[in-house]
């Protein structure tokens, strides 16, 4: 029965009631119009616009404490996202994990929550609600991507509830920025609706950084849709939404109930989950397989494995690239590999690096030439040599900084010193 009919029968009541009343008019038209701005702004907003099964392609959860929509999607482990399937997870090692996270690891990839959010905000803070959580995780050989989503503020409660079964299991994170961002504005919202958590204290492997280890300089960002295209060979992304536009898109839809950009934000949150397990995969096998790594990745991987600990495998990468001869990969290679002779006192090596990168590379850079000017000086006791290193340097080093400049007149000045009184030993002696 409508409101009106509803108003109707209880003035017609209150009419029979009280004959002498008659049903009075003015009171009659307020209700009326009060009606009117009722039913207007129900279908403005609020829940009654019922984005469930047919509009999203979720299911709408109801109960004690209210109602949310679950979309639910599973993937066979044998899903191909880019060049590996799903299932490639599982046979990342943990020492591999270990390396990624700078610590500990105690459980395997494929038995962690893999999480991302979308959110009213991209700052954070106590007024930035996840109205949209999305978990992954792999089970009876099938990977199950969940999507927590609530249609208006007054949901959040009921869909924290029902979410909290889910990572009351979790035994780790997988995310992208999660470690600084999602998980804590997760437990946050939860501390807001007066519940207990310790996401937080659970082991989590953010691929965020990592992943700048790896590939920063390679590609022009490290975002994640980046790395899908450049990493995992993916093709880019059609009729995305782009991350600085979601949060006015679900203020658009609370107002006008509009479902059209939430399938978008559905669509870009599952994309996103599904690249962080393909991600995981190929970052996994990259750091297991080092010397099968592109040309393109062995400098930095190479880098990876030494500032890991693994000092034979980083070494042995780097060595490669060198070998390898690309251009821009092998200078990296060789500048770095060259501080690693020269922390470990292999300075003759280092030396031969140093005069490839000069004569082989047509660098630029002074650090080749500073360093062989410095082994030529302390080295081999022979200043003249040095200063024809510096001289070479001094000719292109118009566009270094007035104080590198002060610092190469300074230090030539000192060569010419020492070169000058060798030859004078040299006369004295003859």
């Amino acid at each position: 029965m409508s409101l009106r009919s509803r108003l109707d029968r209880a003035l017609g009541g209150a009419a029979k009631d009280h004959p002498a009343q008659d049903r009075p008019g003015e009171l009659r038209e307020r209700l009326e119009r009060i009606a009117g701005r009722a039913v207007e702004a129900s279908r403005k907003t609020g829940p009654s616009h019922d984005p469930g099964e047919e509009a999203l392609g979720g299911e709408i959860f109801a109960g004690g404490q209210g109602s949310f929509v679950l979309v639910r999607n599973t993937f066979p482990e044998s899903y191909f996202h880019g060049t590996l399937p799903l299932g490639a997870i599982r046979a990342i090692s943990p020492r591999i994990v270990s390396m990624l996270t700078k610590e500990s690891f105690p459980c395997a990839p494929g038995e962690c929550i893999f999480i991302d959010t979308e959110t009213t905000g991209l700052a954070g803070g106590a007024g930035t609600v996840a109205f949209l959580v999305g978990v992954g995780f792999f089970s009876e050989g099938a990977f199950h991507l969940h999507q927590y989503f609530m249609r208006d503020y007054h949901e959040e409660k009921a869909m924290l509830s029902h979410l909290r079964e889910v990572l009351a299991s979790a035994r780790g994170f997988v995310s992208f920025n999660g470690k600084a961002y999602d998980v804590p504005l997760i437990e946050e919202r939860y501390v807001l609706n007066r519940t207990r958590t310790n996401l937080r204290g659970l082991p989590h492997l953010d691929l965020l950084y990592p992943s700048r280890r790896l590939f920063k300089g390679l590609f022009d960002d490290c975002r994640l849709k980046t790395l899908e295209v450049k990493v995992l060979g993916m093709a880019p992304r059609e009729d995305d939404i782009e991350s600085f536009l979601i949060p006015q898109c679900y203020f658009d839809f609370v107002r006008s109930g509009r479902t059209a950009m939430m399938k978008k934000i559905l669509s870009h949150n599952r994309l996103d989950i599904i690249t962080l397990v393909a991600l995981t995969a190929h970052i996994g096998r990259l750091l297991s397989d080092p010397l099968a790594s592109p040309d393109a990745h062995l400098a930095k991987v190479g880098r990876f494995h030494r500032e890991s600990g693994d000092r034979c495998m980083g070494t042995a990468c780097l060595e490669e690239a060198v070998k390898r001869g690309r251009e821009g990969e092998s200078f990296e290679a060789a500048l770095h590999l060259s501080l690693h002779y020269r922390r470990e006192g292999r300075l003759d090596e280092a030396a031969s690096l140093w005069h490839a990168m000069i004569e082989e590379h047509r660098s630029q850079d002074p650090f080749p030439f500073i360093e062989l000017a410095k082994y030529y000086e302390h080295r081999l006791k022979d200043p003249g040599r040095a200063l024809e290193v510096l001289a070479r340097l001094k000719y292109q080093a118009s566009a270094h900084s007035p104080r590198f400049l002060k610092e190469l007149a300074r230090r030539e000045s000192r060569l010419e010193q020492k070169a000058a009184a060798g030859k004078s030993r040299l006369n004295d002696h003859f």
